[in-house]
């Protein structure tokens, strides 16, 4: 058994309180989910790789249970809290593990430090240099917009193939609509 996962909280280098939750021993995994999703969202790939490795789950800003930002909701900003992030775990390296949003700034990250902190780098459901991307979701600002509650709603659902408990996906809904969209 993994146990329940500890959590954390450290300073970005600009000043915001940023969350993450640390569970299991060894080598390192930390897991960064897409825009608007909390940590959380790993919830099942951290119950199973925390009973081999050290799982570290991270609630990007503005974003779980870290502090809303008023600024720095960029790809440069982002990536840098993870490099942050990596250096507060005061480990040599990680598998790092980005998920939509996550995989361009796992991306940017390497482009920015290199890669002698990354043990392994992992993409998640990410289009990366197609041209012209996929297009997907239709006008998903659009209906944010109309309706943000339910669009959010259903935009948590689709991100599942099958369909986890209720009381999971308004946990997820609830923490995403935390996220500033404008």
């Amino acid at each position: 058994a993994t146990g329940m996962a500890a959590a954390h909280d450290f300073r970005s280098s600009d000043g915001v309180r940023l969350h993450y939750t640390s569970n299991g021993k060894g080598e390192v995994i930390v897991l960064v989910p897409g825009w608007t999703m909390p940590a959380s969202i790993w919830a099942p790939q951290i119950e199973h790789f925390s009973q081999h490795y050290r799982v570290v789950a991270f609630d990007p800003r503005s974003q779980g249970a870290s502090a809303i930002a008023r600024s720095g909701h960029n790809m440069a900003r982002r990536s840098k809290d993870i490099a942050e992030l990596i250096a507060h775990l005061k480990v040599p390296r990680v598998v790092l593990v980005g998920w939509s949003l996550a995989v361009l700034e796992a991306l940017n990250y390497v482009h920015e430090q290199g890669d002698a902190r990354v043990a392994g780098l992992v993409l998640v459901d990410n289009s990366v240099g197609e041209d012209p991307a996929p297009q997907r979701g239709g006008n998903f600002m659009g209906r944010l917009q109309a309706d943000r509650e339910k669009a959010m709603s259903e935009f948590v659902r689709q991100m599942f193939r099958s369909q986890p408990a209720q009381e999971y996906l308004d946990a997820l809904t609830a923490q995403a609509l935390r996220t500033p969209y404008k």
